[in-house]
């Protein structure tokens, strides 16, 4: 039984910030004309903590273990533990450390702001602290931490049997699983505007992007307070801009909600055959048919806890790294021909060993693209490729993609997707202000599995009664099996690529065959 505590960052004079305030009229508003709600406050400082958030006082954890010999063969292994894991954030320190964004264009690059040799001729930033209160960072994304957030736990358990065989072979069969909840996930909506208003900019909903578009006058322009952003410089901002809910600043985040749970559930065998004559072998087979996430931050940085942060509508699907098989096999032949013979041919065949290794591993999920979603009523295993090898291709999925043609309303296919042979879309291109609907990843949707062999020659020489000499050759991807897992699929809607991997412009992700010779003396 254990009782951590596992306390939240500080700081040893106060440099960071506590929490978004959304109750604050914002100082800015006697500049502006008109009340401005919203505003950033600092640990330590107007009685906030001295803490972006809590201390986590109830991390009680307990494991528990044990073994029962069947008789003098078997023996039956379980466990459970729960552990809490260990938070890496550190808070935010927005205002003590400042850039000054360059301002280049406010009309898409068509017409500079600044001339080039004065770009920033309000001067640089200075990082003010928190002397500004809640000016600080105004027309910028004062993301902050959840105050209320609590350390995430795990909670690990197995089961088993060990079982000796004939022929010095042992067997073991286990179960193993875990259930993690509380993780961390971002919430990236905190400050967008509402579904309601999207929608009427959403052209899937009968709504017109025009309205999201319009350019409306900008009542931050020139005030000060807002220097180096847009809103400071930009004489109108989109309807879009002025509808954030509190649209004196731009988009940001609550980071470290407790939004996430993880399931993982696995099957693994190991056998072991022990030394005998010079040979020994190891073999294992692990299964994993589920290890899903919710809600939980993607660890490839394709997206936060959420698929889309304005419909609330959270993640769920495969670990990035979830493989639904594995296989190894290793061992060590020591081969007994001419052993401690003292002959040329004993120097020349004696003391050879040979140890293989061989892994295969199934593929791990595709990221789907960021602007696409699944066409209603599709059946994913209709779409899914598995890896499928085509000369200098690999296909993942059917690259069938529709595009909404603006005049009949309908989802066209593209070009790309006709030439291959796609008679209906499987993937839709997502219109401007549509809510996303796909997941970041799909069970059927993996990358290709991959296999490689290693090889090692050793040979041990006995010079003296103390002093061995051994030569080793090692061969590491013995067959030159390319491995393609590490490489995502081409998500690019528009390239004839789209969906595969072209092997003549992507290099595989493992080393090519390579030898390598080894010399050692041993005492």
């Amino acid at each position: 039984f254990r009782w951590d505590i596992n306390g939240s960052v500080t700081e040893a004079d106060n440099q960071l910030n506590y929490v978004f305030d959304p109750s604050i009229v914002n100082p800015i508003s006697a500049r502006v004309g008109q009340q401005v709600m919203g505003g950033l406050t600092f640990a330590g400082v107007n009685g906030a903590p001295e803490r972006p958030w809590k201390l986590d006082k109830d991390n009680y954890q307990a494991r528990i273990g044990a073994a029962y010999s069947l008789n003098d063969k078997t023996v039956l292994r379980g466990g459970w533990g729960k552990y809490f894991l260990n938070p890496t954030g550190q808070g935010f320190n927005a205002g003590f450390s400042n850039s000054t964004a360059l301002v280049a264009s406010n009309d898409g690059g068509r017409t500079p702001t600044y001339n080039l040799a004065n770009p920033w001729p309000g001067g640089i930033l200075d990082a003010p602290g928190a002397s500004l209160g809640p000016l600080t960072f105004l027309g910028r994304g004062p993301s902050f931490s959840n105050p209320d957030f609590v350390v995430p736990n795990v909670h690990q358990f197995s089961m088993g049997v060990q079982r000796e065989l004939p022929w010095r072979v042992s067997l073991d069969v286990t179960y193993a699983g875990s259930r993690s909840y509380d993780i961390e996930g971002n919430f990236g909506g905190y400050n967008e505007p509402s579904a309601a208003f999207q929608a009427q900019c959403d052209v899937t909903l009968g709504g017109s992007r025009t309205l999201c578009d319009q350019q409306l006058p900008n009542p931050y322009f020139g005030v000060p307070g807002f220097e180096g952003t847009n809103r400071f410089t930009a004489a109108n901002l989109s309807r879009f801009e002025l509808s954030r809910p509190y649209n004196a600043f731009g988009g940001f985040s609550q980071n470290q909600q407790n939004l996430g749970t993880m399931q993982y559930d696995s099957l693994q065998f190991v056998a072991n055959k022990r030394w005998a004559k010079g040979v020994t072998i190891n073999m294992g087979y692990t299964w994993v048919p589920r290890w899903t996430e919710t809600g939980a931050n993607t660890t490839t940085g394709i997206g936060n806890a959420y698929v889309d942060e304005v419909s609330l509508l959270q993640n769920s699907g495969p670990y990035f790294s979830h493989r639904e098989h594995r296989i190894t096999a290793s061992g060590v032949w020591y081969l007994p021909w001419f052993e401690n013979q003292k002959s040329i041919l004993g120097y020349l065949l004696g003391g050879w060993s040979i140890s293989p290794a061989f892994v295969y591993q199934a593929g791990q999920p595709w990221d789907m693209p960021g602007n696409v979603d699944l066409a209603p009523g599709v059946n994913l295993a209709d779409v899914a490729l598995d890896g499928q090898k085509d000369g200098q291709f690999i296909y993942g999925v059917k690259p069938c993609v529709g595009q909404r043609n603006a005049t009949t309303g309908q989802y066209d296919l593209l070009s790309v997707s006709t030439a291959y042979g796609c008679t209906q879309p499987f993937f839709l291109v997502r219109e401007a202000f549509q809510r996303r609907t796909a997941m970041f990843r799909y069970d059927e949707f993996r990358r290709p599995g991959y296999w490689q062999v290693d090889m090692t020659f050793a040979k041990t020489t006995q010079l003296t009664e103390r002093l061995r000499f051994q030569f080793r050759l090692e061969a590491f991807n013995l067959f030159n099996s390319p491995m393609y897992d590490e490489r995502n699929y081409n998500q690019t809607v528009t390239s004839a690529d789209f969906g595969r991997i072209n092997r003549n412009a992507t290099g595989q992700s493992n080393f090519q065959r390579f030898i390598q010779l080894g010399f050692r003396l041993i005492f």
